[in-house]
């Protein structure tokens, strides 16, 4: 039987210059791939939720990059730091629709259906009309600043609460329902925001909107963070209703 006799590699070390001239892209890539993925980390761990969340849905169109700013410029103070990171910080969220509109029907169900449509629907549409409705169901309280159609169709079912009680304007509309957890009975739920100066100020197109809060639910009732959230939600309306004509 003949044996082939395999050599072993010679490995000698490797100098600075030529590694860098083999492998300078290699470095290159991993040396951002690992920046890249301790950023990552870093901003996942460090993050934390805001001390009040203003959603606005509807149209005409806002720019959130241009109204959250000023939202904190003029709620800052009022807002308490609920997640313990020494800032109070809001964060606004919204959502443009302008290519339908809502109304209410049931189905066999019971459900809540969209009906009317301005343009045929995208499957972007119904995404966010999905996102829309977790948000409300599951989500965490938070300020709504809504088209009154829209929240006609969401208000009623637990999500948002029941505002009687508070002092606001005489001039200033509420919208109202029968509650489908508590038949027979009328709750208000939100206040028009027609003639807002701060709004206004904030370019933001008032006629359709209305302003409301979406309640605790279950899970959230003994979270210290969520009742701070709830609160400051809650002081947030009453001071935007005080710029009310």
């Amino acid at each position: 039987m003949k044996y082939t006799w395999i050599n072993k590699p010679s490995f000698k070390k490797m100098s600075f210059s030529h590694f860098w001239e083999y492998y300078k892209f290699h470095a290159i890539f991993g040396l951002f791939a690992l920046i890249l993925v301790v950023s990552l980390i870093y901003s996942v761990a460090t993050n934390k939720s805001a001390d009040l969340t203003i959603q606005i849905i509807g149209n005409p169109p806002v720019q959130e990059a241009v109204v959250e700013p000023l939202f904190q410029y003029e709620l800052g103070d009022i807002v308490k730091d609920a997640n313990n990171d020494g800032k109070s910080k809001i964060d606004v969220t919204v959502k443009n629709l302008d290519s339908f509109h809502l109304s209410e029907t049931d189905d066999q169900s019971g459900a809540m259906k969209i009906i009317e449509w301005d343009n045929e629907p995208s499957d972007a549409d119904y995404m966010l009309i999905e996102k829309i409705t977790t948000d409300l169901t599951a989500g965490e309280p938070a300020l709504y600043i809504i088209d009154g159609d829209i929240m006609q169709v969401y208000m009623t079912q637990g999500v948002f609460a029941e505002l009687e009680g508070f002092e606001v304007s005489q001039n200033t509309e509420a919208i109202s329902g029968e509650s489908e957890l508590d038949k027979g009975k009328t709750h208000i739920y939100g206040y028009s925001l027609k003639n807002n100066r701060l709004l206004k100020n904030f370019n933001i197109d008032t006629e359709k909107r209305y302003i409301g809060v979406r309640v605790l639910n279950s899970m959230q009732e003994n979270n210290p963070e969520a009742q701070m959230n709830y609160q400051n939600a809650i002081n947030a309306l009453m001071v935007i209703l005080s710029f009310n004509e």
